[in-house]
C-alpha cells in the first residue's frame, strides 16, 4: 500500500482547480509532497455511502460558518496518475460545501463571485453535477437523462437540501451570503492522501477509515464540550476528581447487592444527566420557557432560541449553555453530591461526614437522619426497619 502523508490547508485551495502543492514540512523536499493536480476531477466511488446529511445537518454548519471559518476534519484522496482524486472519506462534507457553494452562485449571481471549484463526479449519481452546475433548474429535476443515472435513489435527498436552502434566512441577503462564502473559503481541512493506482487498496482505506477504531463516545465529547470553554487547572482538576470519585462509588462493595461485573451501578454521564435535568431549570428558567430538551448523548431534540442565538437539533448542551461560571459551579456541587454517594457506599449507617449535612441538625434528630441516610443508600439490609 503506498505511503499515506497529510497536511492541513484551506477549503479554497482543497476545492480550487489550481494545481497544488501541500508540503508535510516546510523544510521536507518534493518527496514529501502532496501534489493536487491541475483540473482535477474528485470522484465519489461506488462503494461509497450515499448523502446521509439531512436539513438538521445543514442548519448546524451554517450556522458554525455565519459566524466564523471552522475547522471540518479529514480528507482522504487517493490520487492515480490522471490526477482524479478519489475521496475515500470526507464526501459527504466536501459535497455539501460544493452544494452550498452552487446554490449562492445561483441566488446571487450578479452580486457575489464565488471561485469556480474542481468538478466533482459521483459514480453513484452522475448527474448529480449537471444538477448543482445548473442551480437545480426545474426542467432538469425531472429529465430522465439524469434520473437513470441516480443508481442509490439520492436524487430527492438532494433536491429537498436544495429547498431547504432557498428557505434559508441566512441567505435572504446577499451581506449573510458572503460572509458563509468567505467563511467557507478560510475553513480549513487535513488532507491526507496517497498516489495509489489499484482500486482495492482505495476500497481498503475505505474500510480502515469507516471500521477501525474507536468512535468518541459521550463522554469524550462531553469532556472536550467543557475544556472548550475554558482548560483552566480547576476545570481540569474538578473533572478528575468527578471521575476518579465515580470509578470509586462504581467499584464500591456494597452490602447485599450482587456482583454485576462490566455493569457499572451509576455511570458518570448518568450523573451529569440527571444533575442537569434537576438543576437547569431552576438555575436557568427561560430553558424551560423554550421546552429544552436533551438526549443521552446531551444533543438537543428540537430547534430553539437562547439569549438571541438560534441553536440547531443536535448541538450539544454544554455549547447552548456557552456558561463557563455555570459549568465550573456544577462540577463543584456535583463534586460534593458524589463525595456523600461513596460516603454512604462506605458505610453501614450515618457517618459524621453526613450528619454534618444538615445545617438545622438541631431541628432534625438522629432517627430522622437515619431514616435519610437509609432513602439515598436503598440497603436491602436496612430497608425492612423503615416504618
Amino acid at each position: 500500500m503506498a505511503e499515506i502523508m497529510g497536511t492541513v490547508t484551506s477549503i479554497k485551495r482543497y476545492l480550487s482547480p489550481e494545481k497544488i502543492e501541500l508540503k508535510i514540512s516546510p523544510d521536507m523536499g518534493p518527496e514529501n509532497t502532496i501534489t493536487l493536480p491541475q483540473n482535477r476531477r474528485y470522484i465519489i466511488p461506488d462503494f461509497q455511502r450515499e448523502i446521509r446529511w439531512e436539513e438538521n445537518n445543514l442548519s448546524i454548519l451554517l450556522s458554525d460558518l455565519s459566524s466564523s471559518s471552522r475547522f471540518l476534519g479529514n480528507i482522504i484522496l487517493t490520487i492515480d496518475r490522471n490526477g482524479n482524486c478519489q475521496i475515500i472519506d470526507g464526501q459527504q462534507r466536501t459535497t455539501i460545501l460544493l452544494l452550498i457553494i452552487a446554490y449562492i452562485k445561483s441566488r446571487y449571481q450578479d452580486t457575489l463571485e464565488p471561485f469556480t471549484p474542481c468538478s466533482i463526479e459521483n459514480r453513484s449519481f452522475i448527474g448529480l453535477s449537471e444538477l448543482m452546475n445548473n442551480g437545480f433548474d426545474n426542467s432538469l429535476l425531472e429529465n430522465p437523462a439524469i434520473i437513470e443515472t441516480d443508481y442509490y435513489g439520492q436524487r430527492q435527498s438532494f433536491i429537498d437540501l436544495w429547498k431547504w436552502l432557498e428557505k434559508e434566512e441566512l441567505f435572504t441577503t446577499s451581506h449573510t451570503a458572503r460572509t458563509i462564502l468567505e467563511n467557507i473559503e478560510k475553513s480549513r481541512v487535513n488532507i491526507i492522501a496517497s498516489h495509489e493506482d489499484e482500486s482495492n487498496s482505495s476500497i481498503r482505506y475505505f474500510l480502515d477509515v469507516n471500521l477501525k477504531g474507536v468512535r468518541l463516545d459521550t463522554e469524550d465529547i462531553f469532556k472536550a464540550q467543557i475544556f472548550s470553554l475554558s482548560l483552566s487547572d480547576e476545570m481540569l482538576q474538578l473533572w478528575r476528581e468527578n471521575k476518579t470519585s465515580m470509578l470509586i462509588f462504581n467499584q464500591a462493595k456494597v452490602k447485599g447487592e450482587t456482583d454485576k461485573k462490566g455493569k457499572e451501578r451509576y455511570p458518570l454521564m448518568k450523573v451529569y444527566e440527571h444533575f442537569f435535568y434537576c438543576d437547569l431549570f431552576k438555575s436557568k428558567p427561560e430553558l424551560e420557557q423554550q421546552r429544552l430538551k436533551f438526549g443521552e448523548d446531551f444533543s438537543i431534540s428540537t430547534n430553539l432560541q437562547y439569549e438571541g442565538k438560534k441553536f440547531f437539533k443536535g448541538t450539544h448542551l454544554v455549547e447552548i449553555l456557552g456558561d463557563i461560571s455555570y459549568v465550573k459551579q456544577s462540577l463543584r456541587r456535583l463534586k460534593r453530591a458524589i463525595e456523600v454517594m461513596n460516603d454512604i457506599v462506605s458505610t453501614s449507617g450515618p457517618s459524621d461526614n453526613f450528619k454534618n449535612l444538615f445545617r438545622c441538625q438541631q431541628k432534625i434528630d438522629s432517627n430522622q437522619v437515619t431514616l435519610v441516610y437509609d432513602f439515598f443508600s436503598k440497603n436491602p439490609s436496612r430497608q425492612g426497619d423503615c416504618p
